[in-house]
């Protein structure tokens, strides 16, 4: 039972009286002692009434809310029925209004079930007709006027009219009570089987157009990573090549070198002016004769000190053979060997296109 209150409560607009003896009210009922009666009455009030009754009055009645509103007389005041149903000792269950759903936790995923987009459209410009396909991923076939598969087989079914074949599948893929209809046949993560038809008796058709997935962002990249890897390994092959002649040229070099500075041995008399000492000190050995005892020096002084004549006169390549520029006025060129040896190299790098 609820606790007395001095709240002011109402029986059909009229208030509760206050300050009489015996006065006793609260929220569900009201308790009243005249001072010109010894009986007491027990009326529930409209508050209470407004609050309990629900508002879906088709909501079905308990025992507990026939109690509880008084509606049956002699429960009021009775204290001869079992304590439980006494009026004053029913326990009130307010209707409980609607709770608000929960607000989703900020930690909870928000899941969208997704909905399958499935969609096909063509357009047409001058004599080719794009065909775009849309099923999570987005297809595309471009037909041209000139193409083979429409003049082989796409155009006997058009009079071959290209027009006439834009305009039966504009209508093919926007209305669907046109007598010409699509499916797909097959797909796969790379193309898509279009199969445009027509069930007719007498001029019905099927044509199938295979329809290649759109590149996105993705494929790009991994193409060009597999060039780029291509590329890798062609230049991987290539340094392994040279790698491998400039091991094989160093080997020659080293082969050839010894047999090189003994053939040089001499050639300071053959090519180069005499001086005292210019080429340093000479050892005699058996077999070669006089060897220069710092042949790095040797080499040098050999380019250094090359003979000249009176005449000179410069080799140079003409037409891929070389010959001897004019020297001094009134006598023929005579330049030396050595020099001949220097100009013959020079061209032989250049027609060769030995970069060194």
């Amino acid at each position: 039972m609820e606790e007395t209150t001095n709240r002011v409560f109402h029986n059909r607009g009229k208030p509760s009286l206050e300050e009489i003896p015996g006065y006793k009210v609260c929220d569900r009922f009201r308790e009243e002692i005249q001072e010109n009666r010894t009986d007491k009455y027990d009326i529930p009030s409209d508050e209470f009434l407004n609050d309990y009754i629900p508002q879906n009055l088709d909501t079905f009645v308990t025992w507990r809310n026939v109690l509880a509103c008084g509606m049956i007389q002699e429960q009021k005041n009775n204290k001869h029925i079992r304590e439980d149903i006494q009026y004053e000792n029913i326990q009130i269950k307010y209707p409980e209004a609607p709770s608000p759903s929960p607000a989703p936790s900020p930690d909870s995923d928000l899941i969208i079930e997704a909905q399958e987009i499935r969609n096909i459209s063509c357009t047409k410009e001058n004599d080719s007709i794009v065909i775009v396909y849309i099923d999570k991923e987005k297809y595309i076939k471009k037909i041209n006027k000139e193409d083979e598969v429409w003049k082989t087989e796409y155009s006997k079914y058009f009079h071959n009219d290209f027009h006439k074949f834009y305009n039966a599948l504009e209508k093919c893929f926007t209305d669907k009570n046109f007598y010409v209809k699509w499916n797909i046949k097959d797909k796969t993560n790379n193309y898509v089987i279009l199969q445009i038809y027509c069930e007719d008796d007498l001029f019905g058709f099927k044509i199938e157009i295979s329809i290649e997935r759109e590149e996105n962002i993705i494929d790009i990249l991994e193409k060009k990573v597999k060039e780029l890897e291509k590329k890798e390994n062609k230049y991987d092959d290539t340094i392994i090549d040279l790698q491998n002649k400039v091991t094989s040229l160093c080997e020659v070099i080293n082969m050839m070198g010894p047999s090189f500075m003994r053939n040089i041995c001499g050639d300071g008399k053959k090519h180069a002016n005499y001086g005292p000492n210019c080429f340093g000190k000479m050892r005699c050995v058996t077999g070669t004769g006089e060897v220069p005892i710092d042949p790095t020096d040797y080499i040098d002084q050999l380019a250094l000190n090359s003979k000249t004549t009176p005449t000179g006169g410069i080799w140079i390549s003409k037409n891929g053979l070389m010959e001897i520029t004019s020297g001094s006025a009134g006598h023929n060129p005579n330049p030396c060997g050595l020099s001949w040896s220097q100009a013959a190299w020079n061209i032989v790098k250049t027609q060769k296109k030995l970069y060194l």
